[in-house]
């Protein structure tokens, strides 16, 4: 989603979603995402689970927001490495330090080959 605000009066324009068509209607199935782990340490190859590993095109961390005054100087998201894949899994490599990921919950998304992102799972980064 792309947001601006326009100074003065501040009206935000949002765009749809790139997981849905100009329709509005999404743009596939959601990659089917099974276990995550609970926690993850720094530098971790881990897996996650899936019924289509075909279907996962990348895998994101976004950070859970932590907002003071309307600002959230937290926000961000993460590519994550993946390593091998298996018949029903995708090994991830978590982020190297707490400079990319300062240590915290995060929801781990699949995102499909069409765009459109598998349901979060929390994780938290340690």
């Amino acid at each position: 989603m792309r947001a601006r605000s326009r100074s003065g009066n501040a009206a935000i324009h949002a765009s749809t979603s790139s997981a849905c068509q100009s329709s509005g209607r999404p743009r596939g199935p959601r990659p089917p995402l099974g276990y995550v782990p609970a926690s993850v340490g720094y530098g971790q190859r881990f897996d996650i689970q899936t019924s289509s590993r075909d279907a996962i095109a990348r895998v994101v961390l976004v950070r859970v927001a932590s907002v003071t005054h309307g600002i959230n100087t937290d926000q961000r998201l993460l590519e994550l490495h993946q390593r091998a894949r298996g018949p029903a899994r995708v090994t991830i490599e978590a982020p190297g330090d707490a400079t990319l990921a300062p240590p915290g919950y995060y929801m781990l998304f699949a995102i499909g080959t069409t765009g459109v992102p598998s349901v979060g799972r929390f994780s938290h980064v340690r």
